[in-house]
């Protein structure tokens, strides 16, 4: 590459470099580049240094590799059943859920089960698991559950990199509001209508689920 470059360092434009220059000085995703037929830019936003920031780690988002509705679908219904056994045997282990005997009619069974305080007991716990095995594994160099994982995907954001715990957290919160009708139907008509396949809380949080195939 026969282009020259120059790096903004500590606010003066230094260069100009070449294409192997320029990576020798170890660029971040955020260090200021610019060409004499270009401005000022994130280096990762200029497409020859993509495989450079690749081989760092980086998995840049793309009309291409973006995850569709069904992979990601897949994954959160694997994710949620493996939660729901979690949920459920901490219930039973702290006897906020009683299973009730076999000759037990339907309506008393319900009854014996669920009382409204361990019912609430049993949704805060969901609700903390969910979203901190969410959390752990997004910040994880797997960068995704293990449905997410099984299906090949990553959740990253803008830069391509791993999220920071803020991100991560709002995030996941956002996907929790999905577990009621009304926010599940904001979630799946905020995606269809995002050019980036972003439910409205990953258009919040500038992240995105991106597919290795």
């Amino acid at each position: 590459m026969n282009e020259a470059y120059y790096v903004l360092e500590d606010g003066v434009k230094t260069g100009p470099f070449s294409y192997e220059e320029v990576i020798e000085q170890e660029i971040g995703v955020d260090t200021q580049i610019c060409t004499l037929d270009t401005d000022w830019q994130n280096a990762s936003y200029l497409p020859e240094f993509a495989e450079y920031f690749e081989s760092l780690g980086y998995i840049f988002p793309t009309e291409e590799n973006l995850a569709g509705f069904g992979w990601r679908a897949l994954a959160f219904l694997i994710d949620y059943f493996m939660i729901g056994i979690c949920v459920m045997y901490l219930a039973v282990s702290q006897s906020w859920i009683v299973l009730p005997a076999p000759t037990a009619t339907l309506e008393s069974s319900m009854k014996s089960m669920f009382s409204q305080r361990s019912f609430q007991y049993t949704e805060l716990a969901f609700a903390i698991i969910f979203v901190t095995y969410n959390i752990l594994f997004e910040l994880m160099p797997t960068r995704g559950t293990i449905g997410k994982r099984l299906f090949s995907m990553r959740v990253v954001d803008e830069d391509g990199d791993r999220l920071t715990f803020i991100r991560s957290l709002v995030r996941s919160i956002g996907l929790l509001t999905g577990f009621n009708i009304f926010g599940l139907i904001i979630a799946i008509v905020s995606f269809f209508l995002s050019k980036n396949r972003q439910a409205w809380y990953e258009q919040v949080t500038k992240t995105y689920v991106v597919r290795m195939e």
